[in-house]
């Protein structure tokens, strides 16, 4: 049986470990290629993905966030929860939760996973922020950013707004595709 390697096209260069290493080969190999396409929302290329995919990384790795540690999210469906699912899980154990689940199906899935973090939308009303907060898990928001030229997802706008950890009401950022710029 062939190895990944000789699938590869002879390529001895090792096979990708991860969906963020498919990530990462894409991007140096063709950084202007579409990765994520949406009706009617511009399209984001792999460049812009992977630099996405390592920011939110990092920002994770900052709250104390990492491989093993376990993160809720609830997003719709749609380019915006593919970007997302996408970084996360590149830097810990994503959980995608149905945003339509009512509060006792969110106390189970938080308590089962043994959630670190909960990322919901900005402005998105949930009863797993209630749950969440009632278990003192940190709430972290995948926050709308500027997008730059061409209108990809995940373009990043110096000075955007960050992720920070902190015991108030108001959640801490997480930088996501614009809306409208998809």
């Amino acid at each position: 049986m062939p190895d990944a390697m000789s699938l590869a096209g002879g390529n001895r260069e090792p096979a990708p470990s991860c969906i963020a290493d498919l990530v990462r080969a894409q991007a140096e190999r063709s950084p202007d290629a579409v990765a994520i396409e949406a009706p009617g929302r511009a399209p984001l290329a792999y460049g812009r993905l992977y630099a996405h995919v390592r920011e939110t990384v990092r920002r994770l790795n900052a709250l104390g966030i990492g491989r093993g540690d376990r993160v809720a999210l609830v997003l719709p469906n749609g380019p915006e929860m593919a970007v997302a699912f996408l970084s996360i899980a590149a830097g810990a154990t994503c959980a995608p939760l149905n945003p339509g689940y009512r509060e006792a199906e969110f106390d189970f899935y938080l308590s089962d996973l043994n959630a670190k973090a909960l990322v919901v939308g900005t402005g998105m009303e949930s009863p797993a922020i209630a749950v969440a907060r009632s278990r003192g898990i940190p709430v972290l928001t995948w926050q709308p950013v500027g997008a730059r030229e061409h209108g990809s997802v995940g373009a990043w706008e110096h000075g955007s707004v960050g992720v920070w950890q902190h015991e108030s009401e108001e959640r801490p950022h997480l930088p996501m595709p614009p809306h409208s710029h998809t």
